[in-house]
């Protein structure tokens, strides 16, 4: 839930989150299947991680949750895998294509940046 009266433009949510969103990710036409239990190992389970190879990103944070907390880089970095602005994974801006990000049907320039809400339906585009 987010809280309307929240002051901080920072913080989404004073009660925690729990949201879902969608990331397909597509390198010179190949859709690359986002693997299960990223984030997850008997041991640890991270608040943004994976459960299934949908691409659904799962964001469950208690307390006050601030955008940082919820961005598309900070999941990247739990999967250990590279994408800013320039890269995804080891494909960069440059004479083998361009990076771009679909958020809900717009294009989007905040990458790494961005801080996922519930529903979101992401594409993630190199070619």
């Amino acid at each position: 839930p987010v809280e309307s009266a929240v002051l901080d433009p920072n913080v989404i949510s004073t009660r925690g989150v729990h949201l879902h969103s969608v990331v397909k990710i597509i390198i010179k036409g190949k859709q690359i299947i986002i693997p299960a239990n990223i984030g997850i190992t008997p041991q640890i389970h991270k608040p943004m991680h994976t459960h299934d190879t949908t691409g659904t990103i799962h964001a469950e944070l208690a307390g006050k949750v601030f955008k940082k907390d919820v961005t598309l880089g900070r999941f990247f970095d739990i999967w250990g895998k590279t994408f800013n602005k320039n890269c995804i994974f080891e494909n960069c801006n440059g004479s083998e294509g361009t990076l771009r990000m679909i958020v809900n049907g717009f294009k989007n320039t905040e990458f790494d940046n961005y801080s996922i809400k519930n529903g979101d339906q992401i594409e993630i585009i190199f070619k």
